[in-house]
């Protein structure tokens, strides 16, 4: 094995010269690292030796390849657990993290079958559909599209635009408190907007929970449809040992 005069793997010195950039914020999460051939050029090594300094990196969870793109620095995962009262807003900022939400479309429509469901209203009464954009640290992670009941939430859309929070906007229609009836969990391709939003490869799954909430009277208030980045958040769930 090749070694340099500090006693060191070539491999090794090639790792931390990485990991003290990534570190550093001279390469971002979410970035593409230079291609094999460039950082060979760079260190004058061979690429065997770039490529096994990479795979360490690939194993401690620095960094993640993608077939066909290259390999990226591995972002922070939002760990969210799944519960009746969670947000995942209020999950990131006790990790630490910046949320925030941006309205990008709204619009009255009319209730399909699995709306109406959720809101306990008729099949095919108008209600709101706000489309927004979840940021966490300025990073885009779920789309999602928020129905709600009409008249009472009536302008609601202007109101999570306004505190770039959902939780927010609803106290301020009477909402102190919501809580989530039902949620569905799967995995599928997203469409080439919510690609292009959550700034990843059509080709690239995305996770989708959809979900009905409640007020503390038990009147239906929202009905979600939120499809996240799945490289950027887990979703966890706790079992009751006492009921399952």
């Amino acid at each position: 094995m090749s070694q340099s005069s500090s006693g060191l793997p070539l491999w090794r010195q090639v790792q931390f010269a990485l990991e003290e950039e990534i570190g550093r914020g001279v390469i971002q999460p979410g970035q593409r690292l230079p291609a094999e051939e460039a950082l060979a050029d760079r260190f004058g090594m061979h690429r065997q030796t770039i490529r096994r300094a990479i795979s360490r990196l690939q194993e401690k969870g620095i960094v993640r390849a993608e077939q066909g793109r290259g390999t990226f620095v591995q972002e922070q995962v939002v760990i969210h657990r799944l519960a009746r009262r969670s947000r995942v807003g209020q999950t990131s900022e006790r990790m630490g993290l910046k949320p925030i939400r941006q309205v990008i479309e709204a619009k009255r429509v009319r209730a399909n079958r699995i709306v109406a469901q959720g809101l306990g209203v008729p099949v095919g009464i108008i209600v709101q559909r706000v489309e927004t954009l979840r940021f966490i640290n300025d990073r885009p992670v779920s789309v999602t599209s928020h129905f709600y009941p009409l008249p009472r939430f009536d302008g609601i859309a202007k109101s999570i635009q306004e505190s770039g929070s959902v939780t927010k906007a609803l106290v301020a229609f009477g909402v102190a408190d919501f809580t989530h009836v039902w949620t569905t969990i799967s995995a599928k391709i997203p469409s080439q907007r919510d690609a292009k939003l959550l700034g990843q490869p059509v080709s690239r799954p995305i996770l989708r929970t959809i979900n009905a909430s409640v007020d503390e009277a038990g009147k239906p208030v929202q009905f979600t449809e939120a499809r996240f980045a799945a490289r950027l958040i887990e979703l966890t769930i706790r079992y009751d040992p006492a009921r399952d």
